[in-house]
């Protein structure tokens, strides 16, 4: 990057950083993260650590009495051979002071404007620094939960600008699964680009009940079989702040899984996994035939649950409504959306952040902006009733009847069901009545009876068991009276 033309308002001074500036700044940066740098693995490491001074364009704000604050910006080339660029790591010795924030990313976004397609910023800081991204030109994406401050979760506004250029060649009319439509709407709607996607409410997800091989494959394996398939466009990105740039390939570790038939590979599945981060990432996707891609995209799933890891993300293609209802099935939530973020020929495609949570919700409920609240209020609200039906999902899935079903497809079946209380002896059905309902025990204790025993009780029904589920398959009448011997919370599904 060019040097940042050394800009002075009173006695402060902004200019590009070095490698003794990062030294200097490391208790600001130990102050606004709550974290020792020294003890981590970039001081530990000398070739990391070299790394990262290359990749880091630092701009620093002081004045005569010393550093006041700085931000980081990681710069690389696009797959198309243009710059795109991650506003990384912010930091202040007084978080109130709205000027000089609002400085440092003015002379950021002269830098953007210069050189970047598109950047992004994960906002962890107070108001004035989202105030002063949207200032520049940043527009609010996404809100994203379970994010980490080094040591500890919490939750950032994702911010995104774009160059006018890259607007221009935006591709138009994504498709998209219903669930993105409201948060695609938003961040649309901020861009001043109009809502134009198609909602392709009869998307399938990619099956993924096929009995397939699973093993770790090294690099090698992963680069030939790479080379033998035709090229296909890309359900899944790579997003820059999670892997692209050399300090995160050296910094992570990046694994590869893939499964065979007849001895060779027909899919494989990548990811990084952040262990200070706690965050696992989605990479690469490719399958031979759609049952690949299915069964390797849970298998993964699953896979990760026995990691340290919060939360699982995963950057899919604003025009593969396939990929979006596969993790959609699996339990993933819509958390931002990129316009004109990725590459295709003369194109660029939108593209949408999805995430899976491992842990409990976490947010700070740090004060933002008009237009930052309303995209947390509909990613919030979102994550704390997916986090609510958590419990049942768990139930559930340990039952039979719904073996083999994501948790996104549990919770679908939940969102169109009740639950309902019934107290101690009311009856819950009648031998010979014709409903259409089966019910699960949540909580409580069921008992069957028939007429033809004396009404004498058959089966004693507690946590977890299934019942109502002939009439509910058949819609012919009850064989037997179901009545609720305690207090007990049914699950409540209907035929339709």
């Amino acid at each position: 990057m060019d040097t940042v033309h050394d800009m002075q308002t009173s006695d402060l001074i902004l200019r590009t950083g070095d490698i003794n500036d990062f030294h200097l700044c490391v208790p600001l940066i130990e102050k606004n993260y709550g974290q020792s740098l020294v003890a981590s693995p970039l001081f530990q490491d000398q070739e990391l650590f070299d790394l990262y001074a290359e990749n880091i364009i630092a701009v620093i704000a002081q004045n005569p009495r010393g550093i006041l604050g700085g931000l980081s910006i990681v710069q690389v080339q696009d797959w198309d051979g243009t710059t795109v660029s991650e506003l990384c790591r912010t930091f202040i010795d007084d978080d109130s002071n709205a000027a000089v924030i609002q400085s440092m990313m003015e002379a950021a976004a002269a830098t953007f404007s210069q050189n970047s397609f598109w950047c992004l910023f994960d906002c962890f800081g107070s108001l004035p620094w989202q105030e002063a991204a949207e200032s520049c030109g940043f527009r609010p994406a996404g809100w994203c939960p379970n994010t980490f401050l080094l040591h500890e979760r919490t939750s950032a506004v994702a911010y995104h600008w774009m160059h006018p250029q890259a607007r221009g060649n935006r591709r138009p009319a994504p498709e998209l699964i219903p669930g993105i439509e409201p948060l695609a709407r938003l961040v649309l709607a901020s861009f001043e680009i109009p809502f134009d996607a198609s909602l392709r409410e009869d998307a399938l997800s990619y099956p993924s009940h096929a009995s397939l091989g699973w093993e770790e494959l090294d690099y090698v394996s992963v680069a030939k079989y790479l080379q033998k398939i035709p090229a296909v466009p890309a359900e899944i990105f790579v997003l820059l702040q999670d892997t692209v740039t050399p300090f995160k390939m050296h910094a992570e570790r990046f694994r590869f899984f893939g499964t065979r038939e007849a001895g060779e590979i027909v899919g494989i599945i990548g990811c990084n996994h952040d262990t200070q981060q706690q965050i696992a990432t989605l990479t690469h996707l490719y399958g031979s035939f759609p049952a690949a891609k299915g069964w390797l995209c849970r298998r993964l799933i699953e896979e990760i649950a026995g990691w340290p890891a919060a939360a699982i993300q995963v950057t899919l293609s604003a025009f593969s409504s396939r990929i979006q209802k596969t993790f959609d099935d699996l339990g993933f939530i819509p958390a931002v959306y990129l316009p004109a973020f990725s590459t295709e020929g003369e194109h660029r495609l939108d593209a949408v952040k999805m995430i899976k949570l491992l842990a409990p919700h976490t947010d700070n409920n740090h004060p933002v902006t008009p237009a930052a609240g309303n995209l947390r209020s509909l990613v919030d609200e979102r994550f704390r009733a997916y986090e609510l039906g958590l419990s049942v999902v768990r139930l559930l899935k340990s039952l039979h009847a719904f073996r083999g079903l994501g948790d996104g497809e549990i919770l679908h079946i939940l969102e169109s069901s009740t639950q309902k209380l019934y107290r101690k002896g009311e009856r819950i059905f009648e031998e010979g009545e014709t409903q259409l309902e089966m019910y699960v025990v949540i909580r409580g204790e069921v008992h069957i009876s028939i007429a033809a025993a004396g009404d004498r009780v058959l089966d004693r029904l507690q946590t977890g068991s299934i019942f109502g589920e002939l009439a509910f398959l058949n819609g012919k009448p009850r064989t037997a009276t179901a009545a609720a011997a305690a207090d007990s919370l049914l699950l409540v599904i209907r035929r339709d």
